[in-house]
Formats: C-alpha cells, sequence, structure tokens
C-alpha cells in the first residue's frame, strides 16, 4: 500500500584463523527511516536501541574505545544515507545483520518506485531479494528494470528492458512477488535493484482512503485532468565558478528542456553573476522561433563575475509578479546556481526575508544546486519557504539528464492551491500536510491523520482547487478501504505491526513535515522545539530521524 517495508539480512563468516573486525554497510534511501536493527552473534541476538543522535554517537565512540560494536548512520551523497555498523568477530565464527527500515513510495511520471541499493562493500557469494506488494487496487503496471550500477542512475533506459533474473508471480490482481537470485561467486557489488509499478484508477475524483485503528490516509492522483498552462522564468549562474564544462552541461541542458516545453506555454530566461539580464523584456509563446532564439541566446552566454543570488531572485519575482495571477495559468521560477552569494547581500537571513516579502504572489521557486560547492542548505531553505523544493544536481553523473528529468517533474500542473478538509470524525488538529500550492501530473498527494472514532470506516471529506477547466469543489463520504489479512502470511510484518501501519504512515508524513520546518526556520528557539516533537514522536513510534541506532556488545 505504498508504505515499503525493507529488511536487509547479511551472514558475514570470518574463515580466517585470527578474530577481525567485519562491518555491515547498507545504503538506504533519502526518505527512509530505520525502525529496527539486530545482530545475532554464536547464537546471541543484540538488538538496537533507538537514541537521541547526540546520545548515540556518545555511546558510539565509547564502545569503539573500549573495543566493543557499534553502529551509527550517516548522510552520504545523492540522496541516500549510509548505516554502518562494525563488529569484532572472532576467528571461524559468523555475524547475521537484520536492518529494517520503511519509506512512503513516491509517484513519479505516473509510477511507484522502489529503490533497494546492494553495495555491501564486501565480496558476496549468495544475493536474493524479494519483494511482496499488496495494493487497494489492481496492479496494472509492473516493471522490474535490469540490475544496475548505481552510477548509471540518471542514464537513460529503455521502457521495455527487464530484469531476465527476477522471477514475477501475481497471486491476485491487487498483489504481486517478485524474487531475484543468483551466485555472485564473490564479487563487488554496488548496485540498485528497482521496482516501479502503478496502481488502476477509479473514476471518481476523491482518490482512495484507507482507515485502521483509530488512523487514516488519503491518497490522491486524480487522472484525467488536463495540464494548466505554464509561465516560467528560467533563472541561471553565469558567474565566473561556472566557467568550462559547468556551463556546457547548463547549455546541453536548456537544449533538451526547451524542446520539452509544449504550445500554450511562456518562458524566458535571465542569466546572472553581479547583475541581471533578460532574454526578452516579455515572456515569450512557445513555438520553434523562440525556441531557436532563445538557445542561441544562452549559447552566448559567458560565465564571469561574482554570484549575487539576492538580486537574481528579487529581479526573477520582480519580472513574474505582474503575471502571476493571469486567470488559467501556473507561474513557475526556476534557479540554479553553482554556489553561495558572495556578490551584494550575502547574509542569508536577509535574503530569506527579501525573498519571502517580494514573492506576494505566491510563486513557486524551484532551486537547483549544481556541483558540491553549492550552498544546498540556503537553496533548500529559499524553496521550502517559497512552495517548492531544491535538488542537488551532482557533476559526476549526467547533471544535463538530472536537470531535464527534475525539470519534467514538476513543471506540469494538473492543479493548483489544493486543499483537503475532512470533517466528522476527523481530528482536524493532527492532520498532515493537506494544502498543495501545485499537484503535478504522475505524482500523488497523500494526506494522513487521527480518527476521534477508532472503529470509524466512514470518511467525508472536501476538495478544492483549480484546473484547466476551472475551479473544483468536491466533496463526499467515502467508506474506506481495508488493508486485507493475505498482509500478515505474506509480508515482512506481524499481526501488530499491520494494525499500526497507518500510525507509522502518519507518524512518517509528520516527521518529514516537522524536518522541513527545521530547515526552513531560521529560529533557534523554533529549531529546537521541532527537534524535541521530532524526538518524542520517533521513539514512539520507533522510526530513526534525528535519532541513531545503538548497539553495543562486550568483545
Amino acid at each position: 500500500m505504498r508504505f515499503a517495508t525493507t529488511q536487509m539480512t547479511s551472514l558475514v563468516a570470518n574463515n580466517k584463523k585470527y578474530s577481525q573486525e567485519i562491518t555491515f554497510n547498507v545504503k538506504l534511501p533519502e526518505a527512509a527511516f530505520i525502525s529496527g536493527f539486530k545482530m545475532v552473534i554464536d547464537g546471541v541476538e543484540y538488538p538496537g536501541e533507538v537514541k537521541e543522535k547526540e546520545e548515540a554517537r556518545k555511546v558510539y565512540e565509547e564502545a569503539k574505545r573500549k573495543g566493543q560494536s557499534g553502529s551509527y548512520v550517516a548522510k552520504k551523497d545523492r540522496g541516500t544515507n549510509q548505516f554502518k555498523v562494525n563488529v569484532n568477530v572472532a576467528a571461524m565464527k559468523n555475524v547475521t545483520f537484520e536492518l529494517r527500515y520503511q519509506e512512503l513510495l513516491r509517484r513519479k511520471f505516473g509510477l511507484y518506485e522502489h529503490t533497494i541499493y546492494v553495495n555491501p562493500q564486501q565480496p558476496v557469494q549468495d544475493l536474493m531479494i524479494q519483494v511482496y506488494i499488496e495494493e487497494s487496487q489492481k496492479i496494472r503496471i509492473l516493471q522490474v528494470p535490469p540490475f544496475r550500477p548505481e552510477n548509471s542512475l540518471f542514464s537513460e533506459i529503455p521502457e521495455s528492458a527487464t530484469n531476465a533474473d527476477a522471477l514475477i508471480s501475481r497471486p491476485s490482481l491487487n498483489t504481486a512477488e517478485i524474487t531475484y537470485r543468483k551466485q555472485v561467486q564473490g564479487h563487488m557489488l554496488d548496485h540498485m535493484f528497482e521496482i516501479k509499478y502503478d496502481i488502476a484508477r477509479r473514476k471518481q475524483f476523491g482518490g482512495d482512503i484507507l482507515a485502521m485503528n483509530g488512523y487514516f490516509v488519503h491518497f490522491f492522483a486524480p487522472a484525467e485532468l488536463g495540464t494548466i498552462p505554464k509561465d516560467i522564468l528560467f533563472i541561471l549562474d553565469t558567474s565566473s565558478s561556472m566557467k568550462g564544462r559547468k556551463m556546457d552541461q547548463v547549455k546541453r541542458a536548456m537544449k533538451f528542456i526547451m524542446h520539452d516545453l509544449v504550445e500554450g506555454d511562456r518562458f524566458n530566461i535571465m542569466d546572472f553573476n553581479v547583475r541581471t539580464l533578460l532574454w526578452k523584456p516579455s515572456l515569450q509563446p512557445w513555438n520553434k522561433k523562440t525556441i531557436r532564439g532563445s538557445l542561441a541566446w544562452v549559447i552566448q552566454r559567458v560565465a564571469d563575475g561574482g554570484t549575487d543570488i539576492n538580486r537574481a531572485l528579487l529581479d526573477g519575482l520582480d519580472f513574474m509578479s505582474p503575471v502571476s495571477n493571469t486567470e488559467g495559468r501556473s507561474p513557475v521560477i526556476v534557479f540554479l546556481t553553482d554556489g553561495e552569494p558572495v556578490s551584494g547581500e550575502t547574509n542569508h537571513s536577509i535574503i530569506l526575508r527579501n525573498v519571502i516579502e517580494a514573492n506576494r504572489e505566491k510563486i513557486p521557486i524551484f532551486s537547483l544546486a549544481f556541483g558540491a560547492d553549492a550552498d544546498f542548505l540556503l537553496l533548500e531553505r529559499i524553496s521550502l519557504q517559497n512552495y517548492a523544493v531544491a535538488r542537488q544536481i551532482y557533476e559526476a553523473y549526467k547533471p544535463e539528464l538530472q536537470l531535464k528529468t527534475f525539470y519534467n517533474e514538476i513543471t506540469a500542473a494538473l492543479m493548483t492551491d489544493v486543499k483537503f478538509k475532512y470533517f466528522g470524525n476527523v481530528d482536524s488538529d493532527t492532520l498532515t500536510n493537506n494544502v498543495f500550492h501545485r499537484y503535478f501530473n504522475g505524482t500523488e498527494a497523500v494526506i494522513a491523520g487521527k480518527l476521534t472514532d477508532k472503529d470509524a470506516s466512514r470518511i467525508t471529506w472536501n476538495i478544492v482547487g483549480t484546473t484547466s477547466s476551472g475551479d473544483v469543489d468536491v466533496g463526499e463520504t467515502t467508506e474506506a478501504l481495508q488493508l486485507s489479512d493475505k498482509a500478515k502470511r505474506e509480508s515482512l510484518l506481524s499481526d501488530k505491526d499491520i494494525k499500526r501501519i497507518l500510525e507509522k504512515l502518519w507518524a512518517y508524513l509528520t516527521i518529514k513535515q516537522i524536518l522541513d520546518q527545521m530547515t526552513a526556520s531560521g529560529n533557534q528557539t523554533e529549531k529546537d522545539e521541532l527537534k524535541n516533537r521530532v524526538i518524542e514522536l520517533s521513539l514512539k513510534v520507533r522510526l530513526e530521524t534525528l535519532l541513531m541506532i545503538s548497539c553495543s556488545r562486550k568483545e
């Protein structure tokens, strides 16, 4: 049901005649929270304990000092986290590691994606991956692409390409089982195993609602809505740090993007360093002539000068604000930079305040941090405070394709100013985010909350927003869908886990939103209060966030 539980089990043998340190390394998706960890040595189980991060770090360092085992979670690049545990294993003995994590599968380009990173950083003899999917509706698309190296993440792979070693069975229309097993004969692995799928959409506008044990979740992904024409301004960094390869990559990316605009769209391009310069004085309709003209102008850009982020954003908002309320259109700013504010206003707090004050029309500002030197935290705060998201673009992995992919994700708006309301037995104070500035094609809005009646099965809802055809205001009372007993037999989850699955999903969404609030906030007192809320909720439902897993054993 789109809330995935993944369990990594690794049996590692020390076939030496002396003890040695063994490392268990797992790469986790960025959105995943750890929900359990244990290791078994000589038949004795050592469970992990969830602690506040600073406390856990102290325990880990003390364990290392005393020659005991310890573990920690570290942030890595390319949207992942790394879980790592070291343990001393006696001669001719082995250790079994078991890590469990959970995540809400994100829908992109019309497909839910479940990625498992296989990167143990040591030779592997036998590899097996088993995946069981149970959905609330019929699974209409199921794809298992080839098992491939992680550094090919942004390579274009034909949609028809399949994993020849993956066995797929369909016990029912709503379920699927995928098994991958291979003798890899001691090879080092650094690969990804991916599953992509989508479900049949019911014709009613409201989507699917599930309820269980005092919680509910609402999945909203309407079909058959037209794309709202967009007015888009690209703001491109042409400061001296963009010289050479970076500038060439951006120019190639713009060539892809220009051809992905559609009839009815309007656009303009601004470059900036210590000053700003527009391609045209007004938004231009998308056609063959403007494609050629804009690309010729982009190709002529020369990287030079400092980086004045404050001026670029204020000038961009000044340009877009007069047209932002044009009926039936969706204004968007896409901002790309590879550095920090070194010219003009350089104080982060002032830049953030200036942008918020200038953005009275609530135009989404999507930020792209190009390369390792970009101030991603600043860009993330700018985007979170301005109705959008930021993305890190990695130079080593086909950045032009990353830029194009991100652009395609965030520019096809089907609805604007979408608000979900719930009545009756729903505790409105517990709702996760229920207001979405934009709903994009191929994605999904997910809202969860608590019910005042633990056994309630009927949910009354109302959705308002604007589509390409005009305003919508739809509401009704829906009989919530129930998870079947089949999941109890086939999944990793116990009966107790199944009963708490919607509580976990609600907590997951709540924690993610609080973490975004922490990132966006510039007030330390507020950050501390938010952090305490995260820790309290994480400990309650056992989801590692600002927390760490501590697992120690006396050697």
